[in-house]
C-alpha cells in the first residue's frame, strides 16, 4: 500500500491567493501526458482525502459536479452539501483512523493525500497568499 500527497504550489509555497483563487495554476502550461500528469495519477488512486476548503473549491469551480469515482473523506468541522450519489464522507476523526478506513476502501491499494510519497508540482508564479499555504519559511 502506498499513500501519496499530491499538491501544487506557487514558487513562494502557497496553494491559493488570498481571495481563494487558483487562476495562477490554470494559467500554466500543463503537459497532460507528462510524468506528473494529474489524469494518470488520479486514475491510480483508490481513495481521497481533502480539507473543506478544497472540497468547496472543487464544487464551486466544477459547477457543483463531483468528478471523482473514488471514495473521498473531507476533513471539516462544518456541515457541507454533498452531491447526491457522491461517495463523500465528512469527518472530524483522527487522521490515523481515517487513513485506515481509506486503505480498506482502496482495497489495500493506493490512497491520496496522506504522506508516504509526496508529489509537489511547483510553478514559477508567486501566489502571495498568507492563507492556505505550506511555506518552508520560518
Amino acid at each position: 500500500m502506498t499513500t501519496h500527497f499530491y499538491t501544487a504550489s506557487s514558487l513562494d509555497g502557497f496553494i491559493a491567493t488570498e481571495d481563494h483563487s487558483l487562476d495562477w495554476l490554470f494559467a500554466q502550461e500543463i503537459d497532460e501526458d507528462g510524468p506528473m500528469a494529474y489524469r494518470e495519477f488520479i486514475a491510480s488512486i483508490g481513495a481521497l482525502a481533502m480539507g473543506a476548503h478544497t472540497f468547496e473549491w472543487v464544487m464551486d469551480n466544477d459547477e457543483g459536479r463531483w468528478g471523482y469515482e473514488q471514495p473521498a473523506w473531507v476533513f471539516t468541522t462544518r456541515e457541507l452539501d454533498v452531491p447526491e450519489g457522491a461517495d463523500v464522507r465528512l469527518t472530524r476523526a483522527d487522521v490515523r483512523d481515517v487513513h485506515a478506513q481509506m486503505v480498506e476502501a482502496a482495497g489495500g491499494g493506493t490512497c491520496g493525500s496522506s504522506v508516504g510519497e509526496i508529489w509537489r508540482v511547483s510553478s514559477p508564479t508567486r501566489a502571495c497568499s498568507t492563507k492556505y499555504g505550506f511555506s518552508t519559511r520560518r
